[in-house]
């Protein structure tokens, strides 16, 4: 009876342990995964803000060692006019990206980046995360 407990006990340690194991490795790969697409989001808005957010940005060009394709890609938000639509593959994994831009004033535009990304599928309807960022550049 008393060996009887202890392989029971020591069934649902095991069992535990795996059970913890498999979501730390999942948690891991999910926020590499958000690290990516941030990282992603300000590469490009970033690269856009330095060169005063003209109209002519090609992220295809300027992005490496990222692989830059245009694509479709998720909603820019309404009162913006859209750059272009990407898709960028790092390390294995598909981020769709969305630029569009405001012009605020004369002499001031909003750029806007928007990247999605899914943890379970490569096309832009089954993308479950965002990520979104919004910076000012004078014209």
């Amino acid at each position: 009876m008393d060996i009887m407990m202890a392989i029971i006990i020591l069934a649902v340690v095991i069992i535990g342990t795996i059970n913890y194991r498999y979501y730390a490795v999942i948690q891991v790969e999910n926020s590499m995964m958000q690290s990516s697409a941030a990282r992603i989001g300000v590469m490009m808005v970033e690269g856009w803000r330095g060169i005063k957010g003209v109209g002519t940005y090609n992220p295809v060009t300027a992005m490496t060692p990222a692989s830059v394709t245009l694509s479709s890609g998720p909603a820019k938000p309404s009162d913006f006019t859209l750059l272009g639509s990407y898709l960028v593959q790092l390390t294995g994994r598909n981020y769709y990206v969305t630029l569009s831009y405001k012009d605020v004033d004369t002499r001031l535009r909003a750029l806007n980046v928007v990247v999605t990304w899914s943890l379970n599928s490569k096309v832009v309807a089954g993308a479950t995360h965002s990520f979104k960022i919004t910076t000012y550049t004078a014209t």
